[in-house]
């Protein structure tokens, strides 16, 4: 089972039906990983196969639900990247 950050898992508890965009790494490729978690209720925004994870979009809930899911090895919040 995958810890999420405390501040995280908290944000996500506090509000379980909010729509919440997250990274997830995977030890099954993408392609693979993509079909399971849609009928998870994710929907999937992006695939990163050269490190086999996937942005996409679901409940909190369902992000929380994730850490008993034995091929997912990391669950980070998908958050906007700027640069100066």
């Amino acid at each position: 089972m995958i810890q999420l950050p405390a501040e995280f898992a908290r944000a996500l508890r506090a509000n379980p039906q909010k729509p919440t965009a997250v990274i997830i790494r995977t030890a099954i490729p993408p392609a693979d990983a993509k079909p399971l978690l849609e009928t998870r209720g994710f929907t999937i925004t992006r695939t990163f196969s050269l490190i086999q994870a996937v942005a996409a979009t679901g409940s909190a809930e369902a992000v929380l639900a994730l850490q008993s899911v034995d091929w997912i090895t990391h669950i980070e919040p998908d958050s906007p990247v700027y640069t100066t």
